[in-house]
Formats: C-alpha cells, sequence, structure tokens
C-alpha cells in the first residue's frame, strides 16, 4: 500500500479510543484531535523527556513538523513501557499518520512494531534499534552505537598516551565502565568502547576494568560509583566511559567529592549537551571529551522521513545513521554552536 493510500485511511479514523486499563494514556499534546484537520498527523514518543537530549531531539522534530505544516504529538515516556504501548494504543485509534519512537526497554520491541503494522501506520525507531518476533528491525534513525562506542575507547586511549599515563611509576589505574545493563544500544556502546582501551592501552586486561550498572541518570552514576571509589583506595588514576554524558558524569561527581584531583581522571562521555554544561563552568573535571551528535538532526530526519513517506511514497530506508564528532573544552562551542 502506497504512503498516500495510508494517508487517506488514517483520516477516516476519527475518535480517539482510551489506552488499555480504561484510561487515555497522558500525551503531553491530547492524542484525541491527533486526526483533526486535513495535514498529516505524527506522534513522537521519548523515553525520558526532561533529560538535554531528548529535549533537543524532540524540539527538531517539532520544528521539522511544523516546518511541514504536520500537526506534532509529543508523550514524555519516563521510561514507562506500559505507557509507551499505552500510548500507541490511543494515538493510532486517534488517527495518527505516523509514529517515532524511543523505546524506554527494547524488549518491547516486538509489540510496538505489531501495534504499527495492524494499523498499518509507519513508524520509525529513534536512538535504540528495535526488533520484531522474528528478529526483523523497525526502520532506524541514530548514530551507529558501535562506531560510537569504539571512538570513545580510542579517545580515552589517546588521552591517555598524550598525558603521559603508560609512563607512570606506582600509578594504579583502572577502568570504569558505566553501564545501564538493561539497554541493548547501551551496552553495545559500552562494549565496544571496553574492547578499544584494551586493544590500544598496552598491558591493560579485562582485569583492569569495572563494570558498573547504573540507572542512565548522573545521580545514579554518581550513587554507583560512590561505592566503588571507597573500595578501590589504591587506585590513582581513572578511566570513566559509559552510555551517555550522565554516567560518565556521575562517577566523576563521585570522584570529586572522595577528593580525587581531575588530572587523574579521563573520562569520555556520549552526547554533547551535558559536556558542554561542565565545561562552561570553566572548572577543572574528568569529563575531557564527548563524541556528540546533534540530537535535533535525529528528530528532525525521522519526521522527514515520514512525511517523505506518505506524501511522496518513498521507502523509509532500513538505517539511517547520523555521524559523530569528538567534542572537547576546546572545541565545543564551535561545533556545537549551530543549536538542535
Amino acid at each position: 500500500m502506497s504512503g498516500t493510500d495510508r494517508h487517506a485511511i488514517g483520516r477516516l479514523r476519527r475518535a480517539p479510543a482510551p489506552a488499555a486499563g480504561g484510561e487515555a494514556a497522558p500525551a503531553a499534546d491530547s492524542a484525541a484531535t491527533a486526526a483533526e484537520g486535513d495535514g498529516l498527523s505524527i506522534a513522537y514518543l521519548n523515553k525520558m523527556g526532561d533529560n538535554p537530549w531528548f529535549i533537543d531531539e524532540v524540539a527538531g522534530a517539532r520544528a521539522r513538523a511544523d516546518s511541514l505544516g504536520i500537526e506534532f504529538f509529543n508523550q514524555d515516556l519516563q521510561f514507562d513501557s506500559d505507557l509507551a504501548l499505552n500510548s500507541m494504543d490511543t494515538y493510532i485509534s486517534s488517527g495518527i499518520d505516523g509514529i517515532v519512537i524511543v523505546v524506554p526497554d527494547t524488549k518491547i520491541g516486538p509489540a510496538v512494531i505489531q501495534k504499527a503494522k495492524e494499523a498499518n501506520v509507519p513508524l520509525i525507531a529513534v536512538d535504540d534499534n528495535i526488533l520484531d518476533a522474528d528478529g526483523a528491525a523497525a526502520p532506524f534513525v541514530g548514530f551507529d552505537a558501535a562506531t560510537i562506542g569504539t571512538q570513545v575507547g580510542e579517545t580515552i586511549a589517546q588521552y591517555y598516551k598524550d598525558d603521559g599515563w603508560d609512563k607512570l611509576e606506582g600509578a594504579v589505574v583502572k577502568a570504569v565502565s558505566i553501564e545501564d545493563q538493561d539497554l541493548e544500544v547501551c551496552n553495545i556502546r559500552t562494549d565496544n568502547a571496553a574492547a578499544a582501551v584494551l586493544a590500544n592501552i598496552p598491558g591493560f586486561t579485562e582485569a583492569d576494568i569495572i563494570h558498573l550498572p547504573y540507572d542512565n541518570t548522573m545521580v545514579g552514576g554518581m550513587d554507583s560509583m560512590a561505592p566503588i571509589v571507597t573500595a578501590n583506595p589504591d587506585v590513582t588514576n581513572w578511566l570513566l566511559f559509559s552510555c551517555n554524558d550522565d554516567g560518565v558524569l556521575g562517577a566523576w561527581r563521585a570522584l570529586s567529592n572522595a577528593g580525587v584531583d581531575a588530572k587523574n581522571v579521563i573520562g569520555v562521555g556520549i552526547n554533547g549537551q551535558l559536556a558542554g554544561e561542565e565545561w562552561a563552568k570553566g572548572e577543572p573535571t574528568g569529563l575531557r571529551a564527548s563524541l556528540f551528535v546533534r540530537a535535533g538532526i535525529h528528530g528532525e530526519t525521522a519526521i522527514q522521513l515520514i512525511n517523505d513517506f506518505i506524501k511522496d511514497g518513498k521507502e523509509i530506508p532500513a538505517r539511517t545513521i547520523v555521524p559523530g564528532t569528538v567534542i572537547t573544552a576546546e572545541n565545543y562551542q564551535e561545533v556545537m554552536g549551530g543549536g538542535s
């Protein structure tokens, strides 16, 4: 069925339906009006709406939707998988033309894809890949997690060499991989970062890496790291990497609170937003660099792809990869200055 046909059918579904359990999903914008008017309507469901990354991502999506005359709806899922599925039901029942989703948990991928498929609504997964019950992936927009993770590890190794840590005498160096172990895309990032550290720092072994679970927030990273610092009083130098800036900054806060000097920490994050805020303070920090991907481009791209599919019949690519850039305190303002 063509995108145009899908649009015509979508316009026939007017009445909103309650989510599972008889209550409508509490959306930031009401899904009840998703099918009103003659233009397209797209719902953007994101897992963590108060995080700077997703704030920028949704802003980019909304701006592109506005420029295309698309009615835009956003639901902050706050890592609630039930809300994600209920919100999909509500938006689909209201006649939404397309759905973009950053899933709270990739385990709901089969259900998400099935709901969209049964309703014949185009779906794009952003940031986190999702698979259907047969292992086929939904169309994806985001950065390549493996490549970004490798860049993080290689950047840490370069700082290690440039700072002369390979020549330190009597130093005890440990790496901490701050991991959201329930989120596949995060595991891909940290696994590849760890592999790159091992491959690029001579003499470094798996025994030198501490695998630390966290909840994907800066506070969670700090709380998880604090007992690690206490339990390893002999460690003089620390390498930090994580799924995002939040994990690295949280671990650095715990180290700083314990009196560790910034010069004894090499941390590299992912995303860049929190890193930029950290460097703007002008204070010593263990966060040396971040792999920056402009979050707004993810949102803009997803909206554009659905628009082009519905209006022009252009197939949505299986994977649309957004490249990353290493940013530091020296170049972040220039690199990030363009906005979302």
